[in-house]
């Protein structure tokens, strides 16, 4: 198994940041408000959704770059988890969609600089039973992957309507 490195981090996270844009190109506005993509979430929740987590992923990277890692406040359960998707959702649900978007971009840009700024060796960091770049993962790119495939079906199921 390949070492992980800052390097294959960003690459995958150039990846599934590529992907998101294509899964998006050519939606309209329209239907990147339209409910049902997921529940009742549309493609904007969704962003939102994403935006939140990957700001999350680069405070936490700047606190284990500080050493600071103790202070990572992580939900405890799955529970707390949807009670913090309901709360950024609900936080973003009168904001247009360019600044949904516009802020999706830029905490995908922050952990990204975040991520640059850490040392290879804190990837491994133990964080609860996994290691830090797990819990980056989960944040970032793993969590675009599994919004991604949330569009593409959104998508398929637009073409037959």
């Amino acid at each position: 198994m390949e070492k992980p490195s800052k390097a294959l981090v960003e690459e995958r996270m150039d990846q599934e940041w590529a992907a998101l844009d294509m899964a998006l190109s050519g939606l309209s506005d329209e239907q990147m408000l339209k409910t049902g993509v997921v529940s009742e979430w549309s493609v904007k929740d969704l962003l939102g959704h994403m935006a939140f987590w990957a700001q999350q992923a680069a405070k936490n990277t700047e606190l284990v770059n500080a050493g600071r890692q103790d202070q990572i406040v992580r939900p405890g359960s799955p529970e707390t988890t949807d009670r913090w998707n309901a709360r950024e959702r609900f936080a973003r649900a009168d904001r247009p969609l360019a600044e949904v978007r516009g802020e999706l971009e830029e905490s995908h840009r922050r952990a990204l600089t975040a991520l640059a700024d850490l040392p290879d060796e804190k990837l491994n960091l133990d964080m609860d039973g996994g290691t830090f770049l797990e819990l980056f993962a989960v944040d970032t790119y793993d969590h675009y992957r599994e919004h991604i495939a949330q569009v593409l079906s959104w998508r398929k199921r637009l073409e037959n309507m």
